[in-house]
C-alpha cells in the first residue's frame, strides 16, 4: 500500500550507499597531469570532496610490473641545482673520457700528459657578470616540489629502474598489479597493490611448476610485508 502512495523510486533509507554503484569507482585523480606534487596524485585539495563514500577502495589503474631495465634509467629532477660543469674540458680520442689543459691534471708519475676524467667536475663559481641575472632570484627559496630545489649543491634524480612497486631483481614473476586507494574508517588513505601474475609463458621461472609455485609464494609474501612501506613511498596518479 505504502509503494503504490510513494511510488518505486522513493528510496528505502537515508543511507547515500543506496544509489552506489556495483561497480569499483575510479579515484579522482585518475586523469591528473603528472605536474603533480603530491604523493596522492591531486591537482588541488578539493579534489578529496571527490572521494566516493559507496566503496572503501577506488581504482587508480592497472600496470604490468616487473619491467626490464635501461639502459639509462636516471632521470634528473632539479637540473639547476646550483652547478655547472666547469669550462676547459674537452673529449680525449676514444671519446669515453674527458681532460683540460690544467697543471692540476698533471700527474708526475706519468709525465707531462694530463690525467683523464670520466667527465667534467662541476663547480659553483659564480661569474661576475651572472650576478644580478634572473638566474639567481629567489635562490633557495620559494620551492613546490624537486624540481625547484636550485640551492645546496644536491642533485635529485628518480632511477625509474626501482620506481615501480615490485621491481628487479627482488621480483622476477610478471605480473597485472591493480592500484586501488583504501580509505581507512578513520579517514587515512592507503595505496594498494595487488598483484596477479600471469600464467601463461611463465616458464622462463623454471620449467618446473613446483618450483614457480615457490618462487610465486616467496614474491607473494614479499609483496606483502612491503606493504606498509609501499605505502609511504610510492606516490599515485603516475
Amino acid at each position: 500500500m505504502i509503494s503504490k502512495l510513494l511510488g518505486e523510486s522513493y528510496p528505502k533509507t537515508s543511507c547515500e550507499c543506496s544509489e552506489c554503484s556495483s561497480e569499483t569507482p575510479l579515484w579522482p585523480a585518475i586523469n591528473t597531469p603528472k605536474t603533480s606534487t603530491n604523493n596522492l596524485g591531486l591537482s588541488a585539495c578539493k579534489q578529496l570532496n571527490q572521494i566516493s563514500t559507496c566503496d572503501n577502495s577506488s581504482l587508480i589503474g592497472m600496470t604490468k610490473e616487473p619491467n626490464l631495465w635501461t639502459e639509462q634509467p636516471y632521470e634528473v629532477l632539479n637540473s639547476n641545482f646550483g652547478l655547472t660543469k666547469a669550462d676547459g674540458f674537452f673529449h680525449t680520442t676514444d671519446n669515453c673520457t674527458v681532460t683540460a689543459v690544467d697543471p692540476r691534471l698533471v700527474n708526475p708519475i706519468y709525465g707531462a700528459s694530463p690525467l683523464q676524467l670520466n667527465r667534467a667536475p662541476y663547480t659553483g663559481d659564480v661569474r661576475l657578470n651572472e650576478i644580478y641575472t634572473e638566474k639567481l632570484d629567489n635562490y633557495g627559496q620559494n620551492y613546490t616540489n624537486y624540481k625547484d630545489i636550485n640551492a645546496g649543491q644536491i642533485v635529485y634524480y628518480v632511477d625509474n629502474d626501482i620506481s615501480d612497486t615490485l621491481s628487479l631483481p627482488n621480483f622476477t614473476i610478471r605480473s597485472d598489479v591493480k592500484n586501488t586507494m583504501f580509505k581507512t574508517p578513520m579517514g587515512g588513505l592507503w595505496p594498494t597493490f595487488e598483484t596477479t601474475p600471469f600464467t601463461k609463458n611463465n616458464t622462463y621461472v623454471s620449467p618446473q611448476q613446483f618450483t614457480r609455485d615457490t618462487v610465486f609464494q616467496r614474491e607473494d609474501i614479499m609483496s606483502r610485508q612491503m606493504a606498509k612501506m609501499n605505502r609511504q613511498s610510492f606516490p599515485v596518479g603516475i
